[in-house]
């Protein structure tokens, strides 16, 4: 049996989308089903935020890559 550890910890979205990783999303993953409008709207709430407001985006489960340690999959 494999040894597992979860590595649990909190990020802010900067830091996820500004760390030099790339994040995957598996095949078998199902589809992302917000349209257009939905997401632009997510988008300017992001942009509206005060600096010191966060706005909450769920949880973000990854798993690193096994053969490129720079890349981490998006469950």
């Amino acid at each position: 049996m494999a040894n597992l550890l979860l590595n649990t910890g909190t990020a802010s979205f900067n830091e996820l989308i500004s760390n030099g990783k790339t994040y995957r999303v598996p095949a078998y993953q199902r589809d992302y089903s917000w349209e257009k409008e939905f997401w632009e709207d997510l988008w300017l709430d992001i942009l509206e935020l005060p600096v010191e407001k966060y706005h909450y985006m769920g949880y973000i489960v990854t798993q690193e890559d096994d053969t490129d340690k720079k890349t981490f999959f998006y469950y």
